[in-house]
C-alpha cells in the first residue's frame, strides 16, 4: 500500500509514481515547481542586474518566497527542478538580510544628517519617526538582531535628545519672559522626559541635577 506525499491519499489500489505522487498531484506539483523555479531564477537574475537597493531587495524577497515553496516540496522528499532548494533559500535569505541591514545603516546615517540640517524640533522628530517605521519593516523581514537593536537605540536616543532640548529651550524662553509657572511646568516635563528615556545617557546625572536646581530656583 502506498500513499501520496502531497495529498496523503492511500489504499491497496491507489497508484503513485516514482516521485511518490498520485497522478493528480504529480501533474499539479510538476507545473507549480517548474513555474516557481523559473520565477526564482528570474528574480535572482534581476537582483544581480539592478543597482537600486530597494529593487534588489524586492527581487530577493520574491526569490525567497519561491524558494521557500520549493524547499517545502524538498522537505516532503519530492525532487524539485532546483538543486538543493533549501541551500539556495539559505544563501538568498542571507544575501537579502545583509542588504537590508546595509540599507538600514545607510538610511540611519541619512536620517541623522537630515535632522542636523532642520531647525524645527517637530520636523526633526518626523524624520526620525519615518525612519523608525522603515526600520520596523526591516526588522520584520530579517528578524531581530544586534545590528537592528543598535540602530533602534541610536534613533531612540536622537529622538529623546531632541524632545529634551526642545523642552529645555521652551523653559528658558519662559524664564526670559518672566513666566515662572510655565517655566516650571516645562522644566518638570523635561525632567520627566529625562527620567523615562535618558537614564542610559552618560550625561543623565548632570542634566538631572541642572534641571532640578533650576526648579528649586523657580520655587
Amino acid at each position: 500500500m502506498s500513499d501520496c506525499k502531497l495529498c496523503r491519499c492511500s489504499g491497496w489500489l491507489f497508484w503513485t509514481g516514482p516521485d511518490g505522487l498520485c497522478r493528480n498531484c504529480s501533474n499539479l506539483a510538476e507545473t507549480d515547481m517548474r513555474q516557481r523555479a523559473s520565477f526564482a531564477e528570474s528574480a535572482q537574475e534581476a537582483a544581480q542586474r539592478t543597482l537600486n537597493a530597494q529593487s534588489k531587495i524586492a527581487n530577493l524577497d520574491r526569490a525567497v518566497s519561491e524558494l521557500q515553496a520549493l524547499a517545502g516540496y524538498e522537505g516532503k522528499g519530492i525532487a524539485t527542478p532546483v538543486a538543493s532548494a533549501a541551500m539556495q533559500l539559505s544563501r538568498t535569505e542571507a544575501e537579502r538580510d545583509a542588504l537590508l541591514l546595509k540599507t538600514a545603516r545607510e538610511e540611519a546615517v541619512e536620517a541623522l544628517e537630515r535632522v542636523r540640517d532642520v531647525p524645527d524640533a517637530e520636523e526633526r522628530l518626523k524624520i526620525l519617526d519615518t525612519y523608525r517605521l522603515k526600520l520596523r519593516e526591516y526588522r520584520a523581514r530579517c528578524g531581530d538582531g544586534p545590528s537592528i537593536e543598535i540602530l533602534e537605540k541610536r534613533i531612540r536616543t536622537a529622538s529623546y535628545r531632541i524632545r529634551l532640548s526642545f523642552r529645555l529651550e521652551e523653559a528658558r524662553q519662559a524664564e526670559e519672559s518672566s513666566d515662572a509657572e510655565r517655566a516650571k511646568r516645562l522644566y518638570a516635563q523635561a525632567l520627566d522626559c529625562l527620567d523615562k528615556e535618558g537614564k542610559s545617557d552618560p550625561a543623565y546625572r548632570k542634566q538631572r541635577e541642572r534641571i532640578s536646581k533650576q526648579l528649586q530656583v523657580l520655587g
